[in-house]
């Protein structure tokens, strides 16, 4: 995406600029960078070809044909499997002699051919068959009812052998290496592209390559190791073509990798060596034989687990495999660690790796683990619609549906992902969120930068930076057009039809008007509309395109709510001064807030105003936007009316940009579709009942835009995506977990204030409504010191029902979230504590090291142990005779005991030394033996 800008300042997009004013010429490149980022044709290219079949020719005539003509004779070197079914007493793992037998009844062919229906649900000896055919993966604009896969005679009679690379070889791996492109342009054998200019990226790797080989054969202490991929039966090595190669290491950073991801402790660094996969690549006809090149190469080098680490942003090194290896899943919930949680690939002393060797916590990991390979995941078909953050978070779900936290699965076998998920989702968004060459020309890494943050939860934003959901899930680029309820197909505007056996609508938005104010046509130019990274990357390029036009320009930022003073703080620190900002707030009404919400604070917001104005925006508060005025000649917005409250006086300001964050949750297009298809609407919400499901029970929907018939007693807006997700899993039969109707975690809200403060407000939604005060008379606890601003609020059972934090630390805050929701006396009765002036700052208060023992992934097994502890002593306490003194000690060393087990259990994963019984014995042990010994 970036090269584009690079070009897009110098081009003149057909446009004279000494005949149309600047203006004009602003509002051209907005609708350029808008309508090239959102159009198909950048992200891929459909080239209109003309194929030519020749045959039947007389003889002597060859065909002559200048449009690359094709020989039937090549098109014809495949066979059609048809129908393919074992018996249901044989075992699966005979397939492959079944596919053997039927390519040798076709000796003269090299190729099978079979096709799947897309609503078919296949058995096991079917999904067996498939492991050794490739899937094609069809035309964007082609409407088929079959999917197509192909398998090739060396995939089943090529014989796979593994040997150590020698250096007569080295010229065969560079040839591999070079044969990949990175090119978004389709091959085509006649296309006249000027590739003198390379690929960087694969310039960089064999240049990584020559150091590994130097290093590996003129260091007799190298830690590198390389195995070359052969295939053929022959005793002559020449005969027998590389196929592929894996270049391995080392691997020494498992501990750090603990901290970002969920693995089992390691218990036997000792006993068993660990490898890191540098490179690995191999021809796709063996890519099915993965499994006994890994083992193979980890028997030569004595590993036991496999690993490979794939970088977010920067260098990666390419993996041909990573479809075989087990995905390791991010941390549900992000832990204090003490110190900065982030993985530093380990560095050589001879090698170069070319910034691979970076620090990041932004990183996707693999591993194989020598176990049994195990597809693990539900056979039921899924549509779903939207990318939005329950969206994410439920894909995320679904994928490690088998991982539990005693991580049981993981040791037993190696897992893969299997699972048949649609997703449609707009042109370039899936695309923008996994671009990882955007650079911000302002910020030093990114790190902070609203572009890669906005606004996401922890959880759904680690699907995006420590996962790639792509390599399991289906996406369908394109723009929903109709929902055909009795034929349970959904139609796309460009034509596609996509049938669904179960169809979820997760298409929430966050901002926005209702299409009505735009009459039925696109945005302007100069409408801003920050609902996913798409439209922050758009937002970006626009702001630096104004900030570099050289005029006099006004940016109108209008809504209410945390995001909002984001995008000024974005603004004034990404090179927008801030005299050519307004800001217009809306009026929002003084009623008490009865239900809990993180993305504003009507407390902070007289504070975090004067700060707004301080830096020198201009700000109008209680003013409702009423109407825009367009250039009739090139739709953009020239000025916009707003009214303030109560005085109904109309404000009219010039507009260069508007940067809308009102909130709206569904686009009128969608609830135009809706009421097509009558599924039931009430205020632009969706109507389900408590288990999701619409009217239709083929639909379910969930995310902001929708409400639950019969309302019920708990509050089921502004919840954490992760639970919502999970009971939507739930209720799908795809997720087999204890839920409750009640949403009971906590859900955080992180972003950026002007003037550099982090904020993060973390909230629990309240479980039950009628009868409850409202959040603003609950009893507040607030400290301040080094400039830590720190508000807790407890409930009248003395729970933490919200937590608010404001600090310049760059530290991130998300393990605040573990405290929320929990009883002061939990908290180790921080309520006592404060009220006897004994915390001074709550921020350091979390940062204690007590705290590690709730933020552990166990902790609420501790705590289901010790509840049926109290509840048997107290069941027991009619029939005890003693006193309740008595009763209540027994108690509370019970309840010691098991807090001093888990210590001892699980000591080695804090990062204190917590202080146990035996530690004493042993210090006593030891005097006395150095007594003795004197």
């Amino acid at each position: 995406m970036e090269e584009m800008f690079q070009i897009l300042a110098e081009s003149a997009l057909h446009i004279n600029e000494k005949d149309i004013a600047s203006k004009k010429l602003l509002f051209a490149k907005f609708k350029h960078i808008y309508e090239e980022l959102r159009s198909a044709r950048y992200y891929y290219y459909a080239y209109k070809d003309k194929l030519t079949i020749t045959f039947d020719l007389p003889e002597g005539e060859k065909a002559h044909n200048p449009n690359r003509s094709q020989v039937l004779a090549q098109a014809s070197n495949a066979f059609l499997l048809k129908m393919f079914q074992l018996h249901p007493l044989v075992r699966p793992e005979y397939t492959f002699f079944a596919l053997s037998a039927v390519f040798s009844a076709f000796p003269d062919l090299d190729y099978c051919v079979t096709t799947v229906p897309t609503i078919m649900t296949m058995s096991p000896c079917q999904q067996e068959l498939l492991r050794f055919f490739l899937p094609i993966y069809l035309r964007p604009n082609c409407t088929v009812e079959e999917n197509v896969f192909v398998a090739n005679r060396s995939t089943l009679f090529g014989e796979i052998r593994v040997f150590r690379m020698e250096r007569h070889e080295v010229d065969d791996i560079r040839n591999i290496i070079s044969a990949q492109s990175s090119s978004r342009y389709s091959h085509m054998p006649d296309n006249e592209e000027d590739t003198n200019g390379g690929d960087n990226y694969i310039d960089e790797v064999l240049h990584l390559f020559n150091q590994i080989f130097e290093d590996m054969f003129d260091n007799t202490d190298s830690e590198f190791s390389c195995f070359t991929v052969r295939c053929g039966k022959s005793k002559w090595l020449a005969e027998c073509p590389i196929v592929g190669f894996i270049i391995l290491r080392p691997f020494l950073g498992y501990k750090e990798l603990c901290r970002l991801f969920m693995l089992p402790r390691d218990q036997f660094n000792l006993t068993n060596n660990r490898g890191e996969v540098l490179i690995f690549k191999l021809h796709p006809f063996f890519q099915m034989w993965s499994s006994t090149i890994f083992r193979t190469v980890a028997l030569y080098d004595d590993y036991q687990e496999l690993y490979y680490i794939n970088y977010f942003m920067g260098i990666s090194l390419p993996n041909d495999l990573t479809s075989n290896m087990m995905p390791l899943e991010p941390r549900r919930m992000k832990k204090n660690h003490f110190q900065k949680a982030i993985f530093r690939r380990r560095s050589s002393n001879m090698v170069n790796l070319h910034g691979a060797e970076k620090t990041t916590s932004r990183l996707r990991a693999f591993c194989y683990n020598l176990m049994p390979t195990k597809h693990l995941g539900t056979q039921q078909s899924l549509l779903i619609i939207g990318f939005s953050e329950i969206a994410r978070a439920f894909l995320r779900i679904i994928i490690f549906s088998w991982n539990t936290k005693d991580l049981d699965k993981f040791r037993k076998f190696n897992c893969l992902p299997k699972m048949d998920l649609t997703i449609v989702v707009p042109q370039g968004v899936v695309e923008a969120a996994y671009d990882c060459e955007f650079r911000c020309a302002y910020c030093h890494n990114g790190r902070n930068c609203y572009v890669n943050t906005g606004n996401d939860h922890p959880y759904v934003r680690d699907t995006t930076q420590r996962l790639d959901i792509r390599h399991w899930v289906r996406f369908v680029p394109g723009t929903l057009k109709k929902i055909d309820r009795e034929k349970q197909i959904v139609d796309l505007v460009d034509g596609c039809r996509l049938h669904y056996e179960t169809l979820v609508i997760m298409d929430d938005t966050k901002f926005g008007f209702e299409d009505s104010e735009f009459n039925g046509r696109q945005p302007p130019a100069n409408y801003v509309a920050n609902n996913y990274r798409l439209d922050r990357i758009i937002f970006y390029h626009k702001l630096r395109e104004l900030v570099q036009w050289g005029e006099p320009f006004n940016v109108i930022v209008y809504g209410y709510g945390i995001a909002a003073y984001e995008c000024l703080h974005f603004m004034v620190t990404h090179g927008c001064m801030a005299k050519h900002i307004t800001y217009v707030q809306p009026h929002m009404s003084t009623a008490p807030e009865e239900q809990g919400n993180p993305c504003a604070d009507n407390t902070l917001d007289p504070i975090i105003l004067e700060m707004v104005a301080d830096l020198g925006i201009t700000t109008y508060v209680s003013t409702n936007y009423s109407r825009f005025y367009f250039n009739e000649k090139d739709y953009s917005i020239e000025r916009v009316e707003f009214i303030t409250i109560p005085r109904k006086n109309k404000i009219l300001l010039d507009c260069t940009l508007f940067v809308n964050y009102n909130s709206n949750f569904m686009s009128s297009s969608l609830e135009k579709i809706l009421a097509d298809a009558n599924l039931e609407m009430w205020h632009r919400n969706i109507v389900v009942n408590t288990r999701f499901c619409t009217v239709d029970p083929d639909i379910y929907a969930a995310g902001k835009n929708i409400v639950i018939d019969p309302l019920p007693n708990y509050q089921f807006k502004h919840t954490n995506p992760q639970e919502c997700a999970e009971k939507v899993a739930f209720e799908l039969g795809m997720l087999k977990i204890v839920m409750q109707p009640r949403f009971i975690r906590p859900y955080m809200f992180t972003g950026m204030l002007p003037m550099g403060y982090h904020i993060v407000k973390v909230i629990q939604p309240k479980p039950l409504l009628i009868g409850q005060l409202p959040a603003d008379f609950t009893e507040n606890m607030t400290t301040y010191e080094d400039g830590d601003f720190v508000r807790i609020r407890l409930n009248l059972k003395r729970i933490v029902t919200e937590i608010v934090c404001v600090t310049k630390k760059e530290k991130r805050l998300y393990f605040l979230e573990y405290f929320c929701g929990k009883h002061a006396k939990l908290l180790n009765d921080i309520r006592g504590r404060y009220k006897s002036g004994w915390i001074t700052n709550f921020l350091q208060f979390f940062q204690q090291p007590w705290t590690e023992l709730i933020m552990h992934e166990r902790f609420e097994d501790l705590q289901l142990k010790n509840r049926r502890v109290l509840l048997s002593m107290l069941l027991m306490s009619n029939k005890i005779t003693d006193t309740v003194s008595g009763v209540d000690m027994a108690q509370r060393k019970k309840l010691e005991e098991n807090v001093i087990e888990f210590v001892r259990t699980y000591r080695e994963d804090f990062n204190h030394e917590f202080a146990l019984p035996e530690d004493v014995d042993s210090e006593k042990n030891f005097e006395i033996f150095f007594a003795v010994d004197q």
